[in-house]
């Protein structure tokens, strides 16, 4: 478990290597706020302002920055080369500072299971700051709650298999694609499955391996999978949120071009692990700042209604 105290400078006078990096960044007489930290990543916080740095005392130091709101609560966190935000609207967002690429990951839970028999999916949304480009994928997945956070379980091996795949051009000036065509300059892919037996099965074997080969061939020999899916572009969706591909008369592709897709727009093709791991309440060091974070807020709490009570007591 992880505790907090509050401290002065001169707790630090046994800690020379700390206090030179405190002078070295902030100088003699920044006026600064000193926590002690105690627990499995045991060190120090500097607070600035507030900008706060977790130096993390091990056999190196280990810097970690995150920064808190006004109120003490906390705003974000620099790990990784990631910058983990936390919006009012409990939507945690992660930017990767040397793409430029803000994510975020959530999980919708369907009202009745779908024909896969999946009861919902997790969006996984990336925003391409430079481009105004938008992408967002889905995953099928099943629900499982999550002890530790309230919200759905994350499991990376089930966010292998893309469900549909919204690429949205100019996105900052005119948002997601409405109902309507979808314009100029965005894709929307959505996969479609079909089983041995059905009519499109046959018609995706005659398409892809030609009239001669069909004739010759059972459908089966030629797809080698009772199931197989394909992704069709959305070219329409209707006001009920029906989309339109024109299946099977499209154009239709596996899932390797979908992700050669992404990668040719610079997008991620995965969710970085760092994201799945906060979303899950798992990654050690963020949640050692979640409580860290609490305890300033209670610390600081605590010192102003010390200072309200002082005032009354001198006005009586």
């Amino acid at each position: 478990m992880t505790k907090l105290i509050e401290i002065g400078m001169e707790t630090l006078e046994n800690v020379p290597s700390i206090l030179h990096f405190i002078r070295d960044v902030y100088g003699y007489g920044h006026p600064i706020m000193l926590y002690a930290v105690a627990g499995d990543n045991k060190g120090f916080i500097i607070r600035n302002g507030n900008q706060c740095t977790y130096i993390i005392d091990r056999q190196t130091l280990d810097l970690v920055e995150f920064t808190l709101n006004d109120d003490n609560s906390l705003n974000s966190i620099l790990k990784d080369d990631y910058l983990i935000s936390y919006n009012s609207d409990d939507i945690t967002v992660y930017t990767d500072i040397n793409n430029n690429i803000e994510m975020t990951l959530l999980y919708d839970k369907y009202e009745e299971n779908d024909l896969e028999g999946y009861d919902g999916t997790v969006v996984f949304t990336q925003y391409r700051l430079s481009a105004d480009k938008r992408c967002e994928i889905h995953y099928p997945h099943m629900y499982r709650k999550n002890v530790k956070t309230g919200d759905a379980q994350i499991y990376p091996f089930n966010l292998r298999e893309l469900q549909a795949v919204f690429i949205d051009n100019e996105y900052g000036e005119k948002g997601a694609n409405a109902h309507g065509l979808i314009r100029r300059g965005s894709k929307y892919f959505h996969k479609i499955t079909v089983c041995n037996g059905d009519i499109d099965y046959d018609i995706i074997a005659l398409r892809e391996y030609g009239l001669e080969n069909f004739l010759k061939n059972t459908s089966y020999s030629l797809l080698k999978s009772d199931k197989v899916n394909r992704y069709c572009t959305i070219k329409l969706l209707l006001p009920s949120d029906v989309a339109c591909t024109f299946f099977p008369l499209c154009k239709m592709y596996e899932e390797e071009d979908i992700k050669q897709y992404l990668i040719n727009e610079t997008f991620l093709t995965e969710v970085p692990q760092i994201v799945i791991d906060e979303y899950n309440g798992e990654d050690s060091l963020v949640n050692d700042i979640k409580e860290i974070s609490l305890q300033i807020a209670t610390i600081e709490k605590n010192k102003e209604e010390n200072k309200r009570l002082t005032l009354v007591l001198h006005e009586e």
